[in-house]
């Protein structure tokens, strides 16, 4: 029964969108070296993510988003990682994920946005509820971003993030952001094995992204991420702290 709330809470924004305007498709593929989550290895071989998003638009200011993704093995996988002794071309995760986005009026902040995630992992499945919102703050962009389990974990992990963009040619642009994660009990304790709340992890990127034609683009990214979680939980979780990782990819527009 706690389906059903949350199912009628997502479409009601569905029932009121103006459908005289199309809406818009979104597609991204990525492959990259390995796949961590929140600092956790999920897969570590090589992999290849993909998504695609429709967006509605509700109202002239309001947009609901719409976006389906997986998670592929491209070897075959062994070791210590969640995704672990699965096969080629396996899906080892998959999310539907309702995001509503609302503008603020406020200076500088971009928008409000909220919505659920549903995740499909092997043997495992659960929800969250999210919010979040950005706002630009001199030359940087900040964003802060909640989730809450509703299922299987009831606890909430919420991030930080604070991101830079520069000019590589006339062409590509590039960037560089830095997120701090931190967890409720509950959360620290699935993700981790450490019963406290606290800072969880720090994920550091940097990539750059190069237009192809008007409707594609392709990106490149690195990545390093390190748990800040307790070294015993760590230990006795067989999670290596530190991960670092490459991907490449290209999205799409329409």
């Amino acid at each position: 029964m706690k389906k059903l709330p949350v199912l009628i809470l997502i479409s009601l924004p569905l029932v009121s969108c103006n459908m005289t305007e199309a809406p818009r498709v979104r597609a991204d593929a990525v492959v990259m070296t390995q796949y961590a989550f929140r600092g956790v290895a999920m897969n570590e071989r090589p992999i290849l993510q993909g998504s695609m998003t429709t967006e509605f638009h509700v109202n002239e200011l309001d947009r609901l988003d719409v976006t389906a993704w997986g998670n592929m093995s491209l070897t075959a996988s062994a070791g210590d990682a969640v995704f672990q002794n699965t096969d080629i071309l396996d899906v080892d995760e998959n999310r539907w994920i309702v995001d509503y986005y609302h503008p603020l009026e406020a200076e500088d902040f971009k928008n409000f946005h909220a919505g659920v995630i549903q995740y499909s992992r092997q043997g495992f499945g659960t929800r969250e509820l999210f919010a979040g919102t950005k706002v630009d703050w001199k030359q940087f962009t900040l964003e802060a971003l909640a989730y809450w389990d509703i299922d299987e974990v009831d606890g909430v992990y919420g991030s930080g993030s604070i991101l830079g963009t520069f000019n590589v040619d006339e062409r590509t642009n590039g960037f560089w952001k830095a997120t701090l994660g931190a967890a409720s009990s509950n959360m620290a304790n699935h993700l981790y094995g450490d019963n406290s709340a606290g800072l969880t992890d720090l994920l550091l990127e940097a990539g750059a992204n190069r237009p192809l034609n008007k409707n594609t683009n392709m990106h490149a990214v690195a990545a390093f991420s390190t748990v800040l979680a307790n070294d015993e939980a760590l230990d006795a979780a067989n999670i290596d702290s530190t991960r670092v990782w490459l991907g490449m990819g290209v999205n799409w527009a329409f």
